[in-house]
C-alpha cells in the first residue's frame, strides 16, 4: 500500500491525503525568491580598481566614471574605431563604468547601441583580451533589467557566449559562463533559452581537475539557476548534472556548496521519480550531514532538499530516516532563522505522514515536545507548519500514539489555535481535536470507559468554549465541523464522575491512559 492509499484509508477527518503529504506551496516560492533572488539571480561583476584610474586614448582622455552623457557618447563612439588600440581602450573604459557598484548607466549604454558592436568583439579569436573586455562589458549588461537582458539575448549573446566556452583563455571562459548565469537567471523563458542551446553539456565539461575555486563557484551558481524558476525546465535537459553536482556536494567550499544544495533542492521538487533519481545519486546521507553545517547558507537549501525527498513514498521517507534525519533536524527547530524553523517543521509534517513506523520513529526522537513548543510560542507561518506535524499523526497514527501527544498536552496547542484568524490554521486545528476525540472515544469502547477521555481535556483547555463559538464563523467547513464535534463527543449526561478524569502521573500535568506508547523518556537536555 502506498503511502497516498494509506493516508486515504486511515483519514478520520476533513483533510485530504494531498493536504496530509505537502508539496512547497506558492507562499514559499515567494519567500525563496525574496530570500535569495536580488543576491544569486544576477551578478554584477565589480571593477575594484581606483573608479578615478585615467585612461588615455588618442584625442580623448576619460575617467572611469563620466562626468556626463558626451562623455559617455565618446566612449560608445570610440568602441566603433578602425585602430585596435583606440578599440580596446575603449572597450575597457565602457567596461569599468559598467562595472562600477552605483548605478551604471546600463540603460544608456544599449540606447548608445553599443551591444552589437560588443557582440561583434566576441568573434576576435585573434583577439583573446577584446574578447574578454566584451564579454565582460556585456555580463555587466545583463545584470539590469528584464528588458535589458532580453535585448543583450536577441543580439545573439548566447550563441557567443556558448562557442566561447571553448576558448583557450580561462578568463575568458570564466566570464562568459559568469554572463551566462546572469542571463539564465532572468527569467524561465531566457533560461530555457539558454538550456535550448545546450549550454548545460558545455558547463559540465568545464570542470577538470585544474579547475579553479572561483570559475568553480560560478559554474555551480549557473548549474543552479539551469534547474530553478516556475514553471520548472526540462528534466531530461538538467538532470545531467545530477553526477557533478553530486561531486560538488563534498566541495569544503561554502558557496559551491550552498549553489549545489539549492540544484538538488529544485531537482528533487517533484514526483517520486526525481525524488528516487536523487536518492539513486547517494547523497542522503550528506544532505543530513549538511543540515549541521556551520553555515545557514547551506543549512537552508539541504534542508529544502530533505524537505522535498520527505515529501515522496514511504520507502523514500525511510531512506532519510535510515540517514539519521531526525537526529539532524531536531536541532533545527530552534535555529535562530525563522526560515529553517519552519522548514524543518515542514520536513517532520511530511515525515508524520507516513507510516504508524515512521511516525514512532518521530515520537521516539523527542522532538514532539519541541514541535508542541513551535506551536506555543512561534510565529504564525512555524504554527501552522507545526500543527501539521501533529495533525497528521493524530490522523495516520495509532490509538497509543494519539494518546502519547494527549500526555504531551497537545491537546490545549491546539485549543490555543481555534481563536486564530488563520481559515486553514482552525481548520486543521478542529480537524485535529476531531481526530483526537475519535480516538478516546476507541479508548472508551476498548477499555469499558463511562465516557470519552479526551473530552473533558477540551473542555478544562478552552476547547469547548471556542468550538461552540466557531459555530457561527463565516467558514461553511469549519462551522460544519465544529457542529459535528459539539453534537459527536460533547454532549454531558449527568454530572461529572471525577473517577472517570484521567490520571495525573506526574508534577507537570500530564495523563496517563493505560495505553503502552513505547516510547523513551523526555530528555530537556537533548538538542542543547
Amino acid at each position: 500500500m502506498d503511502r497516498i492509499e494509506q493516508r486515504t484509508k486511515a483519514l478520520t477527518s476533513g483533510m485530504s491525503a494531498a493536504e496530509a503529504r505537502r508539496k512547497r506551496d506558492e507562499t514559499n516560492v515567494r519567500l525563496r525568491k525574496q530570500a535569495r533572488e536580488e543576491e544569486f539571480k544576477k551578478r554584477r561583476q565589480f571593477d575594484f580598481e581606483d573608479e578615478e584610474q585615467t585612461m588615455t586614448i588618442p584625442t580623448l582622455t576619460f575617467t572611469s566614471a563620466p562626468k556626463n552623457n558626451d562623455d559617455l557618447v565618446s566612449i560608445v563612439k570610440a568602441i566603433y574605431s578602425t585602430d585596435p588600440v583606440v578599440e580596446l581602450e575603449a572597450t575597457t573604459q565602457l567596461r569599468k563604468i559598467l562595472s562600477r557598484e552605483n548605478n551604471p548607466p546600463i540603460k544608456q549604454v544599449i540606447e548608445l547601441q553599443a551591444v552589437p558592436k560588443l557582440i561583434s568583439m566576441l568573434q576576435k579569436d585573434d583577439s583573446p583580451k577584446l574578447q574578454f573586455e566584451a564579454a565582460w562589458a556585456l555580463t555587466n549588461l545583463a545584470s539590469g533589467s528584464s528588458e535589458d537582458t532580453k535585448t543583450v539575448v536577441d543580439a545573439g549573446i548566447v550563441q557567443c557566449f556558448i562557442r566561447l566556452l571553448s576558448s583557450p583563455r580561462n578568463d575568458v571562459r570564466e566570464q562568459v559562463v559568469w554572463g551566462l548565469g546572469n542571463i539564465s537567471g532572468d527569467s524561465p523563458e531566457l533560461r530555457d533559452f539558454v538550456i535550448n542551446h545546450g549550454v548545460m553539456s558545455h558547463l559540465l565539461q568545464q570542470f577538470t581537475a585544474s579547475t579553479s575555486l572561483s570559475m568553480t563557484r560560478n559554474i555551480t551558481w549557473v548549474v543552479s539557476n539551469l534547474c530553478r524558476g516556475k514553471p520548472a525546465p526540462n528534466y531530461e535537459a538538467v538532470k545531467i548534472a545530477l553526477p557533478t553536482l553530486t561531486h560538488l556536494l563534498f566541495s569544503n567550499d561554502i558557496d559551491v556548496l550552498a549553489d549545489a544544495c539549492w540544484a538538488f533542492s529544485y531537482l528533487s521538487d517533484g514526483d517520486t521519480h526525481k525524488i528516487q533519481n536523487i536518492i539513486d545519486c547517494h547523497v542522503v546521507q550528506r544532505l543530513v550531514e549538511l543540515l549541521s553545517h556551520v553555515s545557514p547558507a547551506v543549512q537552508a537549501p539541504s534542508l529544502r532538499t530533505i524537505g522535498n525527498l520527505a515529501t515522496g513514498d514511504q520507502n523514500q521517507t525511510q531512506a532519510l530516516l535510515d540517514a539519521g534525519v531526525l537526529t539532524a533536524v531536531g536541532p533545527l527547530l530552534g535555529h535562530p532563522k525563522k526560515m529553517i524553523r519552519k522548514e524543518a517543521c515542514w520536513t517532520l509534517s511530511n515525515i508524520t505522514a507516513g507510516t504508524e513506523s515512521q511516525i514512532q520513529s518521530v515520537i521516539s526522537s523527542n522532538i514532539i515536545r519541541h514541535v508542541i513548543g513551535s506551536i506555543q510560542s512561534g510565529e504564525i507561518e512555524i504554527k501552522k507548519e507545526a500543527a501539521w506535524v501533529l495533525a497528521n499523526i493524530t490522523t495516520g497514527g495509532s490509538i497509543d500514539q494519539t494518546s502519547y501527544l494527549v500526555n504531551e498536552r497537545v491537546i490545549p496547542a491546539f485549543c490555543s489555535l481555534l481563536s486564530s484568524t488563520d481559515v486553514s490554521l482552525v481548520k486543521v486545528s478542529l480537524d485535529s481535536i476531531g481526530n483526537i476525540l475519535d480516538a478516546g472515544s476507541k479508548l472508551e469502547q476498548y477499555k469499558s470507559l463511562d465516557s470519552n477521555p479526551f473530552t473533558e481535556l477540551v473542555e478544562a483547555a478552552g476547547g469547548l468554549d471556542e468550538i461552540e463559538k466557531l459555530q457561527n464563523h463565516s467558514n461553511k467547513l469549519i462551522y460544519e465541523k465544529a457542529r459535528m464535534i459539539l453534537e459527536r463527543y460533547c454532549e454531558v449526561d449527568g454530572d461529572e464522575d471525577v473517577n472517570l478524569a484521567p490520571t495525573i502521573v506526574n508534577n507537570v500535568g500530564q495523563f496517563q491512559f493505560g495505553f503502552n506508547t513505547n516510547t523513551t523518556s523526555f530528555n530537556p537536555n537533548t538538542f542543547s
